[in-house]
């Protein structure tokens, strides 16, 4: 593995297993993003982060032969690709990272200690970075210390706790607006643990009575607190508390019991007792917003053992644990940070394998989904003008399927709607979810006949007739009169009209015209889209009786 930053290639880290390479170990796949030959308790790199979109983020210390000297440097690692965003060092001076995370906009958020001072640090997708807080001992800042574990959610909010210059304190909400409290202890509420928060900027905590009772979980924004509750006996946390985006807060008491609470409803997940490898908690734990936990805990007594899980179920559970074999050698510690877990299950860890010859990898564990099915049911085609088609279909996973349509139809409400004649084109999709991985799309094209018309022509209502004299010049007598009757028609309701499916009356032109000589005949002419329709009628009346009379064409 090679690393590129200021400016240069050094080599990074001894590899044993090529990373992007993958593994197969109960039901997940094994990806090693990076890699150190120590063992993990003396790895120089921070617990990593992972992203809804699977993305990596982790710092660790580099050699640079070059320059006589190591660096820490964040990494982010998504696709295969691992990338050194930024040389803390360079860019802060000497110092050592704290655990950091990654929001799904791709930000990074951790604590940096520099001496005796201490940064809340906030880096951009494009590696520039900018420090939210500082804290220092001799009080030039508003804060003596920022605890080292830091929280970040979607929008780039950060929260962290700090000790304030009157040795009281608080839980901070950094953004680019400034710092807002969200509490601050006093003799009513003390030994506040690290904060989480969540999207919605509601910030999760764990503190204790004056009298040093159970402790209880709260959560703010930075006004009132909300105590969402607490179990007994609970002397106190030690790990962060994770919030996920429905106001769950995962959290423990010092080790076992770890347990979930929202709006006083508190629900234990692991006593403890279950089984001997679930004696303590070894690191931290992580929850997800579809309230996925995963922890890691180890034995009490006997062989030291450690495992990662996701439920209380030592075998059904279970994520990764010693004895099992990953890179074809055997697993001897894990750990995991606080922000480990992600909404489609992906898991971020630090494994160490390999037995005489140590190796610690940063591990994403992607979960072996089980394939699915749509049965979309064939749908027989339509003519234009006929009702919405209801769709139907069903995936052998049981999740709901959903729709789209394309060309000459519109899909509302689980129908599809025919716009016209021609193709549509209706596809059946499901997206999978944490168990089930994405069904293969499911496409009808449907063959939109045209529709049948037909014309509504009235009978002409009433008319009337003007007429008048004309004697040829040729002609002599009473017989050489010809009499010329010009008729005008006057429509007094739309009964003669022409009608098509899809033709508004208004589309139709009409062309009238009637001349009398003798027994006179009416032509009729209309034209609709091209199509001629004639009528001929006859007048049936002598025209002398008939001039400024109602007439009746028949």
């Amino acid at each position: 593995m090679r690393a590129v930053f200021g400016g240069a290639i050094v080599t990074a880290l001894s590899i044993l297993a090529t990373p992007g390479s993958s593994v197969q170990a109960v039901d997940y796949d094994f990806v090693s993003v990076y890699s150190s030959a120590t063992p993990l308790a003396e790895v120089n790199a921070t617990a990593p982060s992972v992203n809804n979109a699977g993305t990596v983020a982790f710092a660790a210390l580099i050699p640079d032969p070059a320059a006589n000297r190591s660096t820490y440097v964040v990494f982010r690692s998504a696709g295969g690709q691992l990338v050194a965003l930024l040389n803390l060092t360079d860019s802060l001076g000497a110092g050592s990272p704290g655990p950091l995370v990654i929001n799904g906009g791709g930000a990074i958020a951790l604590h940096y200690a520099r001496g005796i001072e201490g940064l809340v640090v906030r880096i951009q997708p494009d590696g520039s970075y900018a420090v939210l807080a500082r804290s220092d001992q001799f009080a030039s800042t508003p804060y003596l210390e920022i605890a080292p574990a830091v929280s970040m959610n979607g929008t780039g909010q950060v929260a962290a706790l700090v000790t304030n210059t009157d040795l009281t304190s608080s839980i901070v909400r950094f953004d680019a607006a400034g710092a807002v409290e969200v509490a601050r202890s006093s003799p009513d509420l003390v030994n506040f643990s690290p904060p989480a928060i969540n999207d919605a900027g509601v910030v999760a905590f764990t503190a204790q009575g004056a009298s040093a009772g159970n402790v209880h979980v709260y959560s703010g924004t930075g006004g009132s607190l909300t105590d969402e509750g607490a179990i007994d006996p609970c002397p106190g946390p030690s790990h962060t508390p994770a919030i996920n985006n429905d106001g769950l807060v995962l959290s423990d008491c010092g080790g076992p019991p770890l347990f979930s609470a929202r709006g006083g409803v508190v629900n234990v997940l692991l006593t403890g007792s279950e089984d001997p490898i679930f004696g303590r908690l070894t690191s931290g734990y992580g929850l997800s917003n579809r309230a996925q936990r995963v922890f890691v805990t180890g034995s009490v007594e006997g062989p030291p053992e450690v495992g990662l899980f996701t439920g209380n179920d030592p075998l059904s559970g279970k994520v990764l644990r010693t004895g099992d074999s990953v890179f074809e050698l055997p697993v001897e510690d894990i750990a995991i940070g606080h922000r480990s877990v992600n909404d489609t299950g992906q898991i971020a860890l630090l494994l160490q394998v390999g037995g005489e010859r140590p190796t610690t990898h940063i591990i994403l564990a992607t979960p072996r989904r089980t394939p699915q099915e749509i049965t979309f049911p064939d749908l027989a085609n339509p003519i234009f003008g006929g009702p919405p088609l209801p769709m139907t279909a069903t995936a052998s996973s049981g999740l709901p399927v959903t729709f789209a349509a394309s060309g000459a139809c519109a899909l509302a409400a689980g129908a599809v709607t025919l716009l016209g004649a021609g193709n549509c084109t209706v596809t059946a999709s499901q997206g999978g979810d944490s168990t089930y991985a994405p069904a293969p799309d499911v496409s009808q094209t449907l063959s939109i006949g045209r529709a049948a018309q037909a014309i509504d022509f009235g009978v002409v209502a009433r008319g009337e007739c003007r007429g008048r004299q004309e004697r040829s010049s040729s002609a002599k007598g009473p017989s050489a009169a010809r009499a010329t009757h010009l008729c005008t028609v006057r429509l007094h309701t739309p009964t003669a009209r022409a009608t098509a499916a899809g033709l508004s009356p208004a589309a139709t032109r009409w062309a009238i015209n009637a001349r009398l000589w003798g027994v006179v005949r009416g032509f009729l002419c209309t034209s609709i889209r091209g199509t001629s329709l004639a009528w001929l009628g006859v007048w049936r009346q002598p025209p002398s009786q008939r001039r400024g009379l109602g007439w009746t064409f028949c």
